[in-house]
């Protein structure tokens, strides 16, 4: 499972900033400085220089700079929500109006009945609730600093 870069960082800024008193272009900054230097220097990823969090996604599934896929199934965490589509007899009339629409099954389209299964059996225990978008998080010097920082998510993904 990937994530969209931008909201991502979101997460991880809601989880790890240090209180309700720094802001998100501060905590962008700081771990554009700081927690992604050594990657972003020489690609470095022992968990010592680099947190496993920091990383980019395209580091745990893909090889030789993400040219070659290492894993069977990439699913998006944004399209997840549609599988429940994919199952017709159990459909809402949304789902049945989003089933019509391709691009919400790019990546879910072609799973594995069992990986299929397993996904929509499993809990979502780790949501964070915020009424705020996270594209309202950003300026475009944030923006660009995380498009720097995990560009090849965007483009392997």
């Amino acid at each position: 499972i990937v994530r969209n870069p931008y909201a991502r960082m979101v997460s991880i800024y809601m989880y790890n900033r240090f209180g309700p008193a720094e802001s998100f272009p501060h905590f962008i900054r700081s771990w554009y400085n700081s927690t992604m230097h050594f990657y972003r220097a020489n690609g470095e990823k022992e968990e010592w220089y680099t947190p496993c969090h920091a990383i980019p996604q395209f580091e745990y599934t893909h090889a030789k700079d993400g040219k070659e896929q290492l894993v069977h199934s990439i699913v998006k965490q944004e399209q997840l929500k549609y599988l429940k589509c994919l199952k017709k007899d159990k459909q809402t009339q949304k789902q049945k109006e989003d089933a019509k629409d391709p691009r919400n099954f790019t990546t879910i389209r072609d799973l594995p009945d069992t990986v299929r299964d397993a996904l929509l059996g499993m809990p979502h225990e780790n949501k964070r609730s915020t009424q705020t978008p996270w594209y309202d998080y950003y300026d475009q010097e944030t923006l660009n600093m995380t498009y720097e920082m995990y560009h090849k998510d965007f483009e392997v993904f």
